[in-house]
């Protein structure tokens, strides 16, 4: 921006009796309080969200509104350790959103457990004395039941 006299903005105040060219920044804002739910594998690498954004921050009590705080996104959609990653995005409050910017929060990765169940050993019982084929078929019978 070109200052030559004075700028009046309630967000800004300067003081000057210098022309030249002066560059404002946006202010930087970081964004806590979300992390990703562990899940069972279901091929989608979409991932909820839990608890509740705080932009963490503003300048004089702004506010500023925030979308897509509902799903982040996996690195794979395999079963495993897998990095959560958002597309947050900011909106105008009191505040201007342009007038900030922020870095995606970094959040701990979700474990996608494997949808397999664990299966229980089974047991091999020689029954003889309880056949389960023919009689006259000559073979010995096997009886498999499951370990409790």
């Amino acid at each position: 921006m070109n200052v030559s006299g004075s700028l009046s903005n309630s967000n800004y105040s300067v003081t000057s009796t210098n022309t030249g060219t002066w560059a404002v920044t946006p202010k930087s804002l970081t964004i806590s309080g979300l992390s990703g739910t562990n899940k069972t594998y279901d091929g989608s690498i979409a991932d909820a969200l839990s608890g509740t954004a705080v932009i963490n921050g503003l300048v004089n009590s702004q506010t500023l509104t925030l979308s897509n705080v509902t799903y982040g996104t996996l690195a794979s959609a395999n079963a495993g350790s897998q990095a959560l990653t958002t597309n947050i995005a900011l909106g105008d409050g009191t505040g201007l959103a342009s007038n900030y910017t922020f870095i995606q929060p970094t959040l701990a990765a979700v474990t996608v457990a494997s949808p397999i169940e664990a299966v229980k050993p089974a047991t091999i019982i020689n029954s003889s004395s309880r056949p389960m084929a023919s009689a006259n078929d000559g073979v010995p019978a096997m009886a498999i039941s499951s370990a409790s």
